[in-house]
């Protein structure tokens, strides 16, 4: 009886999930070739408050950014339609980017130079009376580390929520901007109108820079924390060492290697850019760039851009 009653649970839960990959497998259709308005569903569904359909109407925008001819073509022609860019491309670009942006302050905030300040604004209070601590993390569910800060559970939180998010909103930033040197946006709203071609590229290079870091510091860190069951298994080869870049599942998966493979993905978006603009792309984020970065100098950032157009 009990052995009927788990093979039938197991199978129920199998059943489940292979109904569950075909529901999400399926992309949103939020508009049908010939819509009047192609944009007012996108723009729409990023607004409300449902996360689920936000997460997949990013999913569409980065398809329809990055796909060819027929209806990608047509809905991309839509968001360049208007040339004061406020209709489209200035709504979803600024949604776009405000999410790497908000990405990469959580993971500049768990970087050692941002625990440094904290410290030296904490001796520089050291007169003010002392609090009670009684919430101190002292295991990390995010991370698998034994002592961490608030800010590097929260970074690490943000890496493993926010993987599929970031690379849909990475992607969708950067189709629209080749997408835009390959003359499809008549009106010149990605040069002309705001968010601007500097910015947007000022923001995937800070996000590189700050998943680079954030992956040396969690690997340096997981080195110095690892259990010694840890240990063995690694002896024994029943724990890769290296950081593949594959991600099969966010949740079961080493926090450095999820932020490696989504570096991967940022620094594709950054090289599919250099690629199209050349080398005039540096000197037009140097000399127009308004938006302070969210993380790292503009000389960091710069050598950054320029290996990469190198």
């Amino acid at each position: 009886g009990w052995a009927v009653a788990g093979a039938l649970c197991s199978l129920g839960w199998s059943l489940g999930a292979v109904l569950l990959q075909l529901v999400f497998s399926e992309r949103l259709q939020l508009v049908r070739a010939g819509d009047p308005d192609p944009n007012t569903p996108l723009l729409t569904q990023l607004a409300s408050s449902n996360t689920i359909m936000q997460d997949l109407a990013l999913l569409d925008l980065a398809l329809t950014a990055e796909g060819q001819g027929g209806e990608a073509a047509w809905r991309r022609a839509a968001i360049f339609a208007d040339e004061s860019g406020r209709a489209a491309w200035g709504p979803l670009a600024t949604h776009m980017l405000g999410e790497v942006r908000e990405f990469t302050l959580a993971l500049a905030a768990a970087l050692p130079s941002a625990a440094a300040d904290a410290a030296a604004a904490g001796r520089a209070g050291a007169g003010a009376p002392a609090t009670v601590r009684w919430n101190v993390l002292r295991m990390s569910p995010s991370t698998g580390l034994r002592v961490v800060s608030r800010e590097q559970d929260l970074a690490a939180w943000n890496v493993r929520s926010k993987y599929y998010r970031i690379g849909w909103c990475l992607r969708g930033l950067c189709g629209l901007t080749v997408a835009a040197q390959r003359g499809e946006d008549r009106y010149g709203v990605v040069l002309l109108c705001e968010p601007a071609l500097p910015d947007i590229v000022l923001g995937l290079l800070s996000a590189v820079l700050a998943l680079q870091q954030y992956t040396k510091f969690m690997t340096a860190t997981r080195s110095r924390h690892v259990s010694k069951l840890e240990r063995l298994a690694r002896h024994l080869g029943l724990v890769s060492t290296a950081i593949t870049g594959r991600i099969t599942n966010v949740t079961l998966q080493p926090v450095e290697e999820v932020a490696f493979a989504l570096e991967a993905v940022a620094r594709n978006c950054v090289n599919r850019l250099a690629l199209s603009y050349g080398d005039k792309l540096r000197e037009c984020v140097l000399r127009e760039a308004r938006v302070k970065p969210a993380y790292g100098s503009m000389a960091d950032l710069a050598a950054l851009l320029t290996s990469m157009l190198a």
